[in-house]
């Protein structure tokens, strides 16, 4: 009984030893790309300085669908009034 015991609770600390690198975080291929989108965006400053100042889109869509989108997305936020509520009755009267 103290064997089987002791056998388990062995195989219980091999795998939490097992498990335990997992729960690291490995953060190098973080560290590596760390700040190149602010140096990008720099970079893109110095190659064309007036971009900010065009009127049209650089990508998007058109005037139409984003209005539709636009039109959907702040009537998800609205309350809707008038649902009726869920009423559950026992059965009696």
């Amino acid at each position: 009984m103290v064997f089987r015991r002791l056998c388990v609770y062995g195989c219980l600390l091999a795998l939490a030893a097992g498990l335990l690198p997992a729960c690291s975080v490995n953060t190098e291929y973080l560290e590596a790309d760390y700040g190149r989108s602010v140096s990008n965006n720099l970079v893109g400053q110095f190659v064309n300085p007036r971009a900010g100042q065009v009127n049209t889109p650089a990508a998007g869509l058109d005037p139409v669908s984003s209005a539709n989108l636009l039109g959907k997305y702040e009537k998800s936020f609205q309350v809707e009034e008038g649902r009726p509520m869920l009423q559950l009755t026992t059965g009696t009267r």
